[in-house]
């Protein structure tokens, strides 16, 4: 029993020391493993912390954090120990934390994933890139996530500043006063502006891409696609004009293409189209936009440059052929040298800063100078490269808008013609149906009584004072071109030579007067009674210039006039006939040379002068088509040239205007249509003398209703012009589509403007003017009722 319990024991020692062994063993592998776990954690640290991100691993059921890299500790600005163990949602914010939420649940089934978010760290707000990446146990399920962040703030600048490029580009170009696009060498449509998209009447979005056929005429676009290999070819810039089918018809453009150069990438079509001009700005781009906007810059054919602080950084070359300086007498010097005062240099510099400042664009007419000192009207467009800082420099367009000043100076000159001419169009109408019935009565008392009767001289007087009258209104319509007047193939020669006594008389003894007379003088067509109205006022003129005396001549002359003469005026080239009226009296400076043909201007002391003879001559002149042209020096003589367009002698046409007949009369049946009571009282008792069957109405509508109810013949209409309710062309064409024989005949006291927009003037009808004279208005009935042919 004893030897059982020693072996027992022993037995218990034994494994008792085995026991101790393996414990040693365990306890020698538990510290190589967390040797192991410590060198293992180093090198993961080491790893970590030398990845450019920020790191972390975050338990994917709880979102605690387990681990961090020092980056992400310098993040947030916290250490690890703080981090480690606390939810996610505590370091990063509830609102970032919901943001998240929906990438989490992708990771947490399993999916990588990444998201672009702004965080609060250290260095304030970032904009972050967040990746999950999952991490799988041995069974496959998910049990924690590694988050992996880098700072893209720089790259997203980056992208927003290239954005802000594009827009910059895109307010450029859709800014541009004409169309511009980009084609790629097959002719597909990669850039166009709305003006482009106008211009073709398409959306803009329906463009991008398509071929030129696929908006274009099959024959331009061939011309197109041609011309854009030929320039790609040779490589150079091809201008030229062509008409476009557009929404409104056809429209003019002027096209300039150029090839667009990229390092290693085949060249592109660019190209800008200007209905009148082009006004561009330019701004700092990315080197690919910037290369565009520099071919752009060279070519265009209106003034562009870049100012800093208003001292010129750079212009293009039409600004230096604009004005005559050299790029290298301008680059670098303040815009002043462009100016001609300060003043216009201060108050662009003003205006033109306070409209960018309101709307980001200043635009501005003003005045440059050009290096030999010609003034240069121009419309100057600025607008800054960066429009929160003006400083950083700021673009122009500069047109020359001299020619356009001058036609505007013109055209103003013309509506105070026009004006005045209104004024005096307006009284015409009653005036001269007054005097049609003063006049017309007087003509019949003068043909009832006997050619003894003591009445017969107060009679005259009566006729004569009206004629005069009759004048008067032609003298004032004159000079506004809007008197109805009666043009005829004539010599001038002989128009002077009728003249030549009476211009004696009126100059006078102390003046020696010299007509020269060109033999062969071409005939024109005017009215006999202005054209001596010309000469006549034209040579009183020179005789006032010349008040002790002096030399006048008075000169005609066939002249051509090229296109070189004609090229600023309002006259075609061709013959004309030059009448020429030359003084050596005292002659005029420029400014009053610049108003003498205004109404009511003069130079004569108060009482000598009304200031319409020389505004009467113009308006004569430009109503015969022709131009009067003035040249004089202060003290040198003045010398006053008309010119009229020649005409071949119409022979038939002088013989039935010239033909003289004592009263002709007729049997006729006539339908008078007048508004005016007196004045139809006195044209039907003239035509009841004549013969003539008269059926009378008040209006358009009368004159209808008599003309349905009247069963018989109506030979001829006379009808007024201007009438309330239907006017007398639209009387003639309802009678003449129910009468078809019957002739028509109009008469008016309105000026030329006025019934020229009721059609009476075009050929083949005839008007008679108020107020009208007892034989014109006998021989034109029976001129309209035989149909003897007249051009009117």
């Amino acid at each position: 029993m004893q030897q059982d319990d020693d072996k027992t024991k022993e037995q218990l020692l034994e494994e008792l020391g085995q026991l101790r062994r393996e414990n040693f063993g365990l306890r020698a592998k538990l510290k190589r493993a967390e040797q192991a776990l410590q060198t293992s954690s180093h090198r993961l640290r080491l790893l970590t912390d030398c990845v450019p991100a920020y790191v972390a691993y975050v338990g994917a059921k709880d979102l605690h954090y387990y681990y961090v890299s020092q980056k992400f500790e310098e993040a947030f600005d916290r250490s690890r120990e703080e981090i480690v163990g606390t939810h996610i949602r505590n370091l990063i914010g509830e609102e970032n934390y919901k943001f998240a939420l929906p990438y989490i649940a992708q990771v947490r089934a399993g999916q990588p994933v990444s998201y672009i978010n702004t965080f609060r760290i250290a260095q304030g707000r970032r904009w972050i890139k967040v990746n999950y990446v999952p991490d799988f146990d041995t069974q496959g399920q998910v049990v924690g996530i590694v988050v992996l962040s880098y700072d893209v703030t720089e790259q997203k600048q980056t992208e927003q500043d290239l954005l802000e490029s594009q827009k910059r580009f895109e307010l450029f170009m859709q800014h541009l006063p004409g169309a511009a696009f980009i084609k790629d060498q097959e002719g597909r449509l990669l850039y166009c502006n709305e003006c482009f998209a106008s211009l073709i009447n398409r959306r803009l979005e329906d463009l991008i891409g398509k071929e030129t056929e696929d908006y274009t005429p099959v024959d331009i676009a061939a011309d197109f696609l041609r011309e854009n290999a030929e320039m790609l070819h040779h490589n150079r810039v091809l201008e030229r004009e062509h008409s476009y089918p557009g929404p409104d018809g056809l429209s003019h453009w002027l096209t300039i293409k150029f090839p667009i150069l990229r390092d290693g990438e085949p060249p592109l079509v660019g190209a800008m189209s200007l209905d009148i001009s082009m006004r561009k700005q330019a701004e700092e781009a990315l080197q690919e936009r910037e290369a565009l906007l520099e071919s752009i810059f060279r070519v265009a054919p209106i003034g562009i440059g870049l100012t800093r602080n208003r001292v010129l950084v750079e212009v293009n070359d039409y600004i230096c052929e604009m004005t005559g300086y050299a790029r290298q007498e301008l680059v670098g010097k303040d815009s002043s040298v462009l100016y001609p005062t300060q003043v216009d240099y201060d108050f662009v510099g003003s205006e033109k800063y306070r409209q960018i400042a309101e709307t980001g664009t200043g635009t501005v007419e003003t005045r440059w100078q050009s290096k030999d000192g010609r003034i240069i009207n121009v419309l100057l467009s600025s607008t800054p490269l960066n429009f929160r800082d003006v400083a950083e420099g700021v673009t122009f367009a500069a047109l020359d808008i001299t020619e356009r000043k001058r036609l505007e100076e013109q055209y103003h000159q013309a509506q105070k013609m026009e004006a005045l001419g209104r004024l005096t169009g307006g009284v015409a109408h009653d005036f001269n149906n007054l005097l049609t019935v003063i006049n017309g009565f007087a003509e019949l008392m003068q043909l009832r009584l006997a050619p003894d009767h003591s009445l017969q001289e107060m009679l005259k007087q009566i006729i004569q004072s009206g004629q005069r009258a009759t004048d008067l209104v032609h003298q004032l319509l004159a000079f506004s071109r809007k008197q109805i007047i009666e043009p005829k193939i004539l010599d001038l020669n002989n128009s002077v030579s009728g003249v030549e006594k009476m211009l004696q008389r009126l100059i006078g003894e102390d003046i020696q007067m010299e007509v020269v007379l060109a033999p062969d003088l071409w005939p024109v067509r005017v009215d006999p009674v202005q054209i001596e109205q010309v000469i006549v006022n034209l040579v009183v003129n020179a005789r006032d210039a010349m008040p002790r005396g002096g030399q006048l001549v008075l000169q005609s002359q066939n002249i051509v006039l090229d296109d070189t003469f004609t090229r600023h005026l309002d006259i075609r080239p061709g013959d004309y006939v030059m009448i020429s009226v030359s003084d050596s009296g005292v002659g005029m400076e420029e400014e009053v040379m610049a108003h003498i043909f205004e109404p009511f201007f003069t130079t004569k002391e108060m009482g000598r002068g009304t200031g319409l003879g020389l505004a009467t001559i113009y308006g004569i002149v430009k109503q015969s088509d022709g131009h009067i042209e003035v040249e004089s020096a202060s003290g040198r003589g003045t010398i006053f040239k008309v010119y009229l367009p020649s005409a071949q002698p119409r022979t038939a046409e002088q013989a039935v205007l010239n033909q003289k007949t004592e009263l002709p009369t007729g049997r006729e049946t006539i339908l008078l249509v007048e508004d005016d009571d007196d004045v139809r009282d006195l044209v039907s008792t003239m035509l009841r003398n004549l013969g003539y069957l008269v059926l009378e109405a008040e209006n358009g509508i009368t004159a209808l209703e008599l003309s349905a109810s009247y069963l018989e013949t109506i030979d001829l209409l006379l009808t007024d012009v201007i009438m309330p309710e239907m006017d007398g062309r639209q009387l003639a064409g309802q009678l003449t589509e129910r009468r078809h024989n019957l002739k028509v005949l109009f008469m008016s006291g309105y000026t030329n403007e006025a019934i020229a927009r009721y059609g009476i003037l075009e050929p083949g009808l005839t008007l008679i003017e108020k107020p009208m004279r007892w034989h014109v208005l006998a021989r034109q009935l029976r001129i309209a009722l035989d149909d003897v042919a007249r051009d009117k």
